[in-house]
């Protein structure tokens, strides 16, 4: 059927498919960043050429059999060619090729001329025939005043309908922008060329994806021929449609290239749409396969997860039908990535396909290491193909009206249940709250606030099997913004019969860090209340602001095993807090006093941080197990070990990569934590991995083996016809059914960024895992959902796998080091340059008297050299680790084990009001033989 075949075979000539191939046989290897490409005649027969990180690449037979990328025809001049398409012949026999450039120094589409007679009559681009299309970085097309859009798409077809003169378009899209433009003229000259916006995604944060196509339909004896453009949209609302392009009056731009400067035309533009019948979330390739006549026949598509496999589809737009072309690579082929002997039997990343349109042949380009953002392993993907059968590339289920075809689902252990609906953007998840009527989830709304879910109560029906946000029971609203995680801490108030605190994350952009509500769980009848006024914010100026916090742990500021209670173990709580735009994560230390006495440590850091990627933190919801916190992060999921021990030595602590999924590859959106020792040896973690609005995927993880296993990958929405089928958005409010999600359908979990496990006993619910999402995330419209599914062990005999834990440096001393600043105006700066003498982390730490604007930054080297200390001057370029905030104290840090030996510079920087002396701290590592200066330091260069 659909069996791809990495095999690749010459026939005549002519780039073919071996129907069949045998384990050893060889096939197209080693090549980076595989996207879409296109079929070029030659005098020898034809070539596909590759849109690769090398360039527009000729693919060859090479000399010991099989094919090969020929890098020495890849052609750079669009430097990173996402898409390729052809025009037709030119009248001296040349062709014009036409390729996206994404570049970061992208000035838009480019064309390049082929010539088939070059390299033996094989075929070539002429060295220096590219044109830059439309006009170079053309302000409000191209790019504007934050940067280029990153043209990742292009398709041929028809101009503006309002030119007379006929001629060849060329669309374009964009990762940066939601802009859909249409280049007229494209194979003129560019100063003939008109470019004009004429749509935009239907999701109005994200731009497109690898892949845009042109789909012609023919004249019919009752309508005129037309084309429509199918869109690869990259926020998650999957493949979107443009119809009769070429009557797409611009919103900017003009079709005449003689008007300059056109006035916007608030009337014009095409709405695009989703097409339903395509069942992807996150598609990346397309191609459009056509008739000998230029018509078009079907659309390929390729279902690209960050999270499972990927699958290509092809959708017939006459019948709104969809195949399921292939998703398994038959025979398996040697893994790039792991190396031997592993296979892959799956396509990981597709990010390109191509149509050779002589047979049909459909080229998949595929790459595993397309997730991994900083420094990429290079070579690692590979182009498979499958050959077509009379001309069409057979499917493993062809679609019909009576059976629908579908990707197949990843495997998962549970299929969550409906709890609620009505939420906004719930980016901390719930959580369980006692009271004296048994308890309550509540969670933190980016719309209403802290609130309680209680039982719906239909006025037909009685109590339904599902639960609502009660608006009577929220915060006021004049404290807490947009909510993250919110927990509850189990020592009773002091001063109070039986009162709790409950911490809650603000993640608004206003952030002033955690907000502390006190809750009386006899309040309201017994179903517990937050105590009016009670809202204060923890720990000002401690440098809790800015960071957008969202998730949050209750620690003990001494260790505890799993299993044991901090109180347990003679300790006290402690508060971790986790943000989005810092990745340092702090400690409260004294969650329960007064907050004008807080303290507030910065005990460890995300793995982008400790990579030198400032700004890097975590996504949804944490959680602590024992002494171990875990997080979500975006390269994936990692655990801090033995966390009440850090920092160490003024050395902040590394996190650890855990073994789900792919550490790397996947983007980590929330954490939950199940700390029953009934349920594990040593505690569960789930984990979410959710790339955006694509579908989302929850793993369970065995701290005990360090590994993982899918849980879940969809919810069950209530019977259509039952109580429940009903939306209630709060419990007093209903409003009609999603037409996305209507009632009796399987759901797909979207920006699920918040999971909690019931901590109860079982008999009480323990174990039930609770997640949160919502398709739309920041749009204040309760569209979203919380889920529920009760425990289910984790299977025994998991093989364990040893965790990557770093060790120190050996024969290093730690220097921990007061430094004494003396008065400082505003706008002025003291300096101390030291040197290190062993690989390690630097930190340092500032506290000042008062709240107020100020900046501690570390240097590589010393970019004050000659000058007077103090002295009147900012921050400079080229920092290493920077703090700029609005805070009383001040806390920075390199990585573990990463900062060489040598000379650096620590910047205290007032840039608000004067005030008088300060303490700092500066630690770093020496070798062993050499003995740390005296502390505290006096002068501004130590050796």
């Amino acid at each position: 059927m659909g069996v791809l075949t990495a095999a690749l075979t010459a026939v005549t000539g002519v780039l073919a498919v071996a129907a069949e191939a045998a384990p050893s046989a060889p096939y197209v290897a080693g090549v980076t960043f595989p996207f879409n490409g296109v079929w070029l005649e030659s005098t020898d027969g034809g070539h596909y050429w590759d849109s690769s990180g090398n360039g527009l690449c000729r693919i060859d037979a090479a000399a010991g059999g099989g094919f090969t990328e020929n890098v020495g025809t890849c052609d750079v001049q669009a430097k990173k060619p996402t898409q390729a398409t052809v025009g037709p012949v030119n009248g001296d026999g040349t062709y014009f090729v036409y390729a996206a450039d994404m570049s970061s120094k992208s000035g838009g589409p480019v064309r390049v001329t082929y010539d088939p007679n070059a390299n033996g009559g094989a075929g070539g681009i002429i060295a220096g025939s590219g044109t830059t299309l439309g006009g170079l970085n053309t302000v409000g097309f191209f790019a504007d005043a934050a940067g280029n859009f990153k043209n990742s798409s292009v398709a041929l077809g028809p101009c503006d309908a309002t030119i007379a003169t006929p001629c060849r378009a060329l669309y374009l899209g964009f990762e940066r922008s939601q802009k859909i433009e249409r280049i007229n003229f494209v194979d003129q000259p560019v100063a003939a060329q008109s470019i004009e916006t004429i749509s935009k995604t239907t999701d109005k944060r994200k731009g497109v994806r690898f892949g845009i196509g042109d789909f012609h339909k023919p004249a019919t004896a009752t309508a005129p021929a037309t084309d429509d453009l199918y869109i690869d949209e990259l926020g998650g609302n999957g493949v979107s449609l443009l119809t009769d392009i070429a009557h797409c009056a611009p919103s900017e731009g003009a079709a005449d290239p003689t008007v300059v400067n056109p006035p916007v035309n608030q009337a014009g533009g095409c709405a695009a749409s989703v097409v339903g019948g395509i069942t992807t979330n996150f598609p990346q390739g397309m191609a459009v396969q056509n008739d000998a006549n230029g018509n078009s026949q079907f659309l390929y598509v390729a279902d690209s997860p960050r999270n499972s496999g990927a699958t290509v589809l092809r959708y017939h737009p006459d019948t709104g039908l969809q195949d399921v072309v292939s998703n398994a690579i038959t025979p398996p082929v040697p893994d790039l990535l792991d190396g031997a002997p592993a296979l892959q039997s799956n396509y990981t990343f597709v990010m390109g396909l191509a149509v050779d349109p002589h047979n049909g042949d459909l080229f998949i380009g595929d790459d595993p290491t397309f997730a991994v953002l900083v420094n990429p392993p290079l070579n690692k993907g590979h182009i498979f193909t499958i050959p077509g059968v009379n001309g069409v590339a057979p499917a493993d289920c062809l679609g019909s009206a009576a059976t629908p075809c579908t990707p197949p689902p990843p495997p998962s252990v549970s299929t969550p249940s409906l709890y609620a609906y009505g939420l906004t953007a719930p980016k901390g998840g719930a959580t369980f709250v006692p009271s004296d009527d048994g308890g309550h989830i509540w969670a933190a709304d980016h719309s209403q606030g802290l609130c309680r879910m209680d039982q719906v109560t239909d006025p037909k029906l009685g109590v339904l099997n599902l639960h609502a946000f009660n608006s009577a029971a929220c915060d006021d609203g004049t404290v807490l913004g947009s909510g993250g995680q919110t927990v509850h801490d189990d020592v009773v108030v002091a001063g109070t019969p039986n009162h709790h605190f409950l911490y809650v994350a603000q993640n608004d952009h206003l952030s002033p860090g955690v907000i502390r509500f006190e809750y009386d769980p006899s309040a309201d009848n017994g179903a517990g209340n937050l105590v009016p006024g009670s809202a204060v914010v923890m720990a000002p100026g401690a440098g809790l602001n800015g960071d957008k916090a969202n998730g949050l742990a209750m620690g003990c500021n001494k260790p505890v095993a799993f299993g044991q209670t901090c109180a347990g173990q003679g300790g006290g709580n402690v508060l971790y807090m986790g943000g989005l735009l810092d990745g340092f994560i702090r400690r409260i230390n004294n969650p329960e006093a007064d907050p004008r006495v807080q303290t507030v440590d910065v005990v460890a850091m995300t793995t982008e941080q400790k990579a030198g990627t400032l700004g890097k933190g975590i996504n949804g919801s944490m959680g602590m197990i024992g002494d171990d916190l875990y997080l979500p992060e975006n390269q994936g999921f990692t655990v801090v070990k033995n966390i009440s021990t850090c920092p160490a030595g003024n050395q902040v602590c590394a996190t650890v990569p855990l073994n789900i999924s792919q550490f790397g590859f996947v983007f980590g959106s929330a954490i939950g934590v199940d700390t029953n020792p009934q349920h594990s040896t040593s505690g569960l973690v789930y984990a979410a991995i959710s790339p955006g609005a694509a579908n989302a995927t929850v793993y369970q993880y065995d701290v005990a083996t360090n590994t993982s296993r899918i849980f879940a990958t969809q919810g069950q929405l209530p019977t259509a016809g039952s109580g429940e089928a009903t939306v209630w958005c709060t419990t007093t409010c209903t409003r009609p059914a999603d037409p996305a999600n209507p009632p009796g359908a399987k759901a797909a979990f979207r920006f699920a960024q918040g999971i909690m496990v019931d901590p109860r006993s079982d008999e009480l619910g323990g174990g039930t895992v609770y997640l949160t999402e919502d398709a739309f995330a920041g749009a204040r419209g309760g569209r979203g959902h919380a889920w529920s599914t009760p425990f289910t062990p984790y299977p025994a005999g998991a093989t364990p796998v040893a965790l990557p834990v770093t060790t120190p440096v050996a024969g290093s001393q730690t220097c921990n080091l007061t430094v004494n600043i003396p008065s400082l105006a505003g706008g002025q700066t003291y300096w101390v340059q030291f040197t290190t003498r062993a690989t390690g982390q630097i930190s340092s730490t500032w506290t000042i008297p008062v709240s107020q604007a100020a900046q501690l930054v570390l240097y590589q080297g010393n970019p004050f050299t000659g000058l007077a200390d103090p002295v009147a001057t900012g921050t400079k370029g080229g920092s290493i680790a920077i703090q700029n905030t609005t805070a009383g104290r001040f806390s920075i840090s390199t990585a573990p084990n990463t900062q060489p030996a040598g000379t650096y510079t620590v910047q205290f920087f007032n840039s608000s009001k004067a005030f008088a002396a300060t303490t700092g701290t500066l630690s770093f590592l020496n070798d062993g033989p050499t003995a740390c200066v005296p502390s505290p330091v006096t002068g501004h260069v130590i050796n």
